[in-house]
């Protein structure tokens, strides 16, 4: 079944079956309910709530105007979606402005995942994510996958998880959380005095010069702070994680 909303802000729902969901525009609200569903996107909607329900459901960005140079994916919140897919022509970028997980979504033409103005909280994909906090004080985690995360403006709270990834805080006092198994990571802006490394308490690290960089070991993680002296850090640029992320 094809379900269709418009211009206002729609509530639409889906049956027990396979259905094509399309909120057109406005800030809707989408259930798939049963079935292996798929949320229509053609253009410039949202923010939108995704709900798949169980089954294997799906985002479509498909059908895109002439006019459009770029996709703007708003989700206001999303559950039980497996697949996001550009099959547009264009770049498609994610957009949230509250908590989005995507760790059980996998990503399919999607340029990054970013977020708007004011605290973000942001969960990547297995897959290598770009993922932007921009202004605000946000959460940002990469999960598996080699991931580029750039916290921007903030006091920001950043988590490369597993893979190797590149980690930019930006400005603002930000805090890089790892545990062991986090891969090879590299700070590209740590602020000594500003910024802080987080790890569990009974996670043992050490940290040495490398080249004109600082080496930090912890398990199998190491977290390399580029361009920053190892006479610059102490024990003062670490902390304790308040949690054990193992993403």
């Amino acid at each position: 079944m094809t379900i269709k909303g418009d211009y206002n802000n729609n509530v639409l729902y889906g049956t027990e079956y396979d259905d094509t969901i399309d909120g057109a525009l406005g800030n809707d609200v989408l259930i798939g309910k049963g079935g292996n569903d798929t949320f229509l996107v053609e253009g410039g909607q949202g923010p939108d709530h995704y709900d798949g329900g169980t089954g294997n459901d799906r985002i479509l960005i498909t059908n895109v105007p002439w006019y459009y140079n770029f996709i703007w994916l708003e989700i206001a919140s999303m559950e039980s979606v497996e697949l996001i897919d550009n099959q547009s022509s264009l770049a498609a970028y994610i957009v949230t402005n509250n908590y989005l997980n995507l760790n059980g979504t996998e990503l399919r033409g999607i340029n990054d995942i970013r977020g708007m103005a004011g605290t973000q909280y942001i969960k990547g994909s297995r897959q290598n994510d770009i993922i932007k906090g921009l202004d605000g004080d946000d959460f940002l985690e990469g999960y598996a996958g080699n991931d580029t995360l750039y916290g921007d403006g903030g006091a920001d709270e950043i988590v490369g998880g597993r893979g190797n990834d590149a980690l930019y805080g930006g400005a603002g006092a930000d805090e890089f959380v790892f545990n062991t198994e986090h891969g090879a990571d590299i700070i590209y802006d740590f602020e000594d005095g500003i910024d802080k490394i987080l790890l569990p308490a009974e996670l043992g690290y050490s940290f040495a010069a490398s080249g004109n960089s600082t080496l930090i070991t912890a398990g199998t993680t190491s977290v390399l702070l580029s361009g920053v002296s190892a006479s610059l850090i102490s024990a003062d640029d670490f902390g304790t994680a308040p949690y054990n992320i193992y993403g």
